[in-house]
This record gives structure tokens, sequence and C-alpha cells, in this order.
């Protein structure tokens, strides 16, 4: 009787002690969860803050030099950078600036109001995928343009591209539409905490697969590397063949914009389209290491968008003088 009792308490011991290492590690894991919340909300503030302001005075800058310059307004790769160029700063004003004020500043008007929920996610969709869809058209259309063939090069011309570009961005607009239909609040399970979420399982799946994992991320990341790739190929050729020297500098410059342009997307997309594809996984969702890493993929996600004057700047020399006249200008017309 008394090996028994003995045995009890020992069992009863061991339970506790168990107990008390699993409440232990409960609390590390929350107190881990907990810090790299906060850090993640420093990283919105203080890299998100200096990458809006930069990335929309870039943005308008950019705007402003491209159509400026004749060479670049009737060159049909560079009109469509210039029309990317337009859909890059309406995602900073919508896209980069509300992460910063969920995230950084806890200011979330989209799990209370219903009406900022469905356009939020309606005016965020078609800026995202239109300005990446310009990019591959971009790419596409140097291929083609640095092809030796001339039925080739006479795909690229501007009134192709004034007609791609109403067809994209009706598209894109139709297809955001989507989301003013099956986006609402939603209330999380078992508490009464709301988001912005859509009650339609259907439609959560197709914005997790299909917009966010194939139309945002492997798709445009396969256009890009393929054609890319092609037109870095034919570019380094150009002085073998019966090419204007004006031509090929332009042809040069353009190929190493759009080049930067892919290995810039290509930084802020591949992490952003995993740590998004994981996520989606039930057993890795709540996992606070993987949903810190994927709110940081967030944020760099919108460098994209930030990044294209400076990608101009390093990469064209043409784009640099007019960048300088123009501010020349501006400042005399100051003085004046």
């Amino acid at each position: 009787m008394h090996n028994i009792s003995f045995r009890f308490i020992v069992k009863t011991k061991n339970i506790n002690l168990y107990l008390a290492h699993t409440h232990i590690i409960s609390i590390e894991i929350q107190t881990m969860s907990t810090t790299l919340s906060f850090i993640a909300q420093d990283m919105s503030i203080y890299l998100g803050i200096p990458m809006f302001i930069f990335g929309v005075i870039g943005s308008i800058s950019a705007l402003i030099v491209m159509l400026s310059l004749q060479t670049f307004r009737k060159n049909s790769c560079a009109f469509y950078l210039i029309i990317m160029q337009i859909y890059n700063l309406g995602e900073l004003l919508t896209g980069l600036l509300s992460r910063i004020l969920i995230t950084g500043f806890k200011i979330d008007a989209t799990g209370t109001i219903s009406f900022y929920c469905k356009f939020r996610s309606f005016i965020i969709t078609p800026f995202t995928i239109t300005s990446v869809t310009f990019l591959c058209l971009a790419t596409i259309d140097q291929y083609f343009a640095t092809c030796s063939r001339p039925s080739w090069q006479r795909w690229c011309n501007l009134r192709i591209a004034h007609r791609l570009t109403i067809f994209f961005c009706i598209f894109w607009f139709l297809h955001a539409i989507l989301y003013i239909f099956y986006t609402d609040i939603a209330i999380y399970p078992g508490t009464n905490l709301t988001y912005c979420s859509s009650p339609n399982s259907a439609f959560v799946n197709y914005h997790n697969y299909v917009t966010v994992i194939i139309l945002t991320g492997f798709l445009p990341i396969f256009i890009l590397i393929t054609f890319g790739s092609l037109a870095f190929y034919n570019v380094r050729h150009l002085n073998y063949r019966t090419v204007p020297l004006v031509r090929q500098e332009l042809d040069k410059q353009l190929t190493t914009m759009v080049f930067l342009h892919i290995l810039l997307n290509f930084v802020s997309f591949v992490p952003y389209t995993i740590f998004n594809t994981v996520l989606i996984i039930p057993q890795l969702a709540n996992n606070s290491i993987l949903k810190f890493c994927g709110t940081l993929s967030s944020l760099f996600f919108h460098l994209f968008y930030a990044g294209s004057f400076y990608i101009y700047m390093i990469a064209s020399e043409r784009f640099r003088r007019q960048f300088i006249y123009v501010l020349f200008n501006i400042q005399t017309n100051r003085v004046q």
C-alpha cells in the first residue's frame, strides 16, 4: 500500500512537472509571437514609410521625365513602362499606404466598415496585377523589337500597344469587380474579432491560388524570366546586324531597364508568393515565425512598385540626362 502511494505521488509530480514545462513553453511561444509582432510593426513604420515617400516621389519623377522624352513616347516598350508607372503610383497610394496603417499603426477600418473592406479589395487588386501585366508586355515587346525577323519586329508598334493597354485595363478592372460581391467582414472562429475576408470558401480559394499565387506570382515570373532572357540574348547580338546605332543604344537601354525590373520583381515577388503559398496550409497558418515572414514579405512586395525610378536612373543615361534637364528647367522657371 505504501509503494502504491509512493508511485502515485511520483506520477503526480511527473505530471505536474510536465504541465509546468508545457506552460513555460506556451508562455515562451506567446512571448516570441508578441516580440515578432512588435518587430513587424516597427519595420512597417521605419521601412514602409521611407519606401512610400521615395516610391511616390520616384514614380512622379519617372512619369514627368518619360513623358518629356519624345523617344520614349514614340516607343511601344517605353509606353508600357509609362503605363506601368501610373499603376505603380496607384498601388503605393492604396496598397502600401494601407499596409503601413494596418500593420504599423494598427489602424484597420476593413474589419469594421463593410464598404471600406470591399473598396480596398476592389481598388488594390487591379493596381497590383495591371502593373505586373505591363512589365510582362514591355518584356515581350522588347523581345520582338530585338529579334532579327522583320515580321516579328512589326508587333512592336504604338497602335498595338494602345489596344493592349485598353484591353488589359478594362479586363483587370472587370476582374476586380468580383471582390465587391464576394468580399465582406467576417468573424474569426470562436472569437468576436472581425476581419476583411470572404464568406465564400470557393472565392477564398480562387483569391489564394489564382490571384495571388498564379496571376501575381508564378505566371508573371515565368513570362519575365523567359522573354527577358531571350531579349537579353538578342541585344548582345545587335552589333552583328545592320541596325542603326541610335536604335541599338535605345534597345540596349530599354532592355537593361526591363531586365533590372525583372530582377526587382523576382526579389520582391518570389518570397511573397512562397510564404503566401505556405500559409495557405492549415497546419502552418498559425505558425508565428511563418506569419512574421509573411508580413515582411508583404512589405517588401511593395518594393517592386517603389523602385522603378531608381532602376531607370541606373540603367539609362538618356533618362539621367533628361532628369537633370527637367530639374534645371524647374529651377530656372522658379528664378524667373
